[in-house]
């Protein structure tokens, strides 16, 4: 994992990116419609690029060979988080439930190098909980 930040070389950093998502809101939306904003009314006010950045890189790694993600997602959440189809992660269709809490499980294949994904879309909790890397040969 890369520690989070400001930009970086040439890619425009999560902070940089909802920086300018507040500012563009500020601009162009009174305050009663941000006080209705929805998970779904700031997924449709997000541009492709912003989705781009959101989407893959609030987590990011690095690996030598290719992996399998598996995200364990905490459904009390909502609907799933945007970037989740638009990166290809699948459903996998298993759920697991623990102290009253049910999740559901995501996977993709990702090749050796670079790669990420994005938050869950609530800020009070771990975004990394139950993720999990398995090398090539799971």
């Amino acid at each position: 994992m890369f520690p989070g930040g400001r930009t970086q070389g040439f890619h425009a950093s999560v902070h940089d990116t909802v920086a300018a998502i507040i500012q563009r809101m500020q601009q162009e939306l009174s305050a009663d419609e941000r006080i209705a904003l929805t998970v779904a009314r700031v997924e449709a006010f997000l541009t492709a690029r912003e989705r781009e950045i959101l989407g893959a890189e609030h987590v990011r790694f690095n690996v030598n060979v290719p992996v399998m993600v598996t995200i364990v997602r905490d459904t009390s959440l909502g609907d799933e988080p945007f970037w989740l189809n638009e990166r290809g992660f699948k459903a996998t269709g298993f759920k697991s439930k623990l102290a009253n809490q049910e999740f559901d499980t995501w996977e993709k294949a990702f090749p050796a190098g670079k790669s990420g994904w994005g938050p869950q879309p609530d800020r009070a909790r771990d975004p990394l909980s139950g993720v999990a890397a398995a090398a090539e040969g799971w």
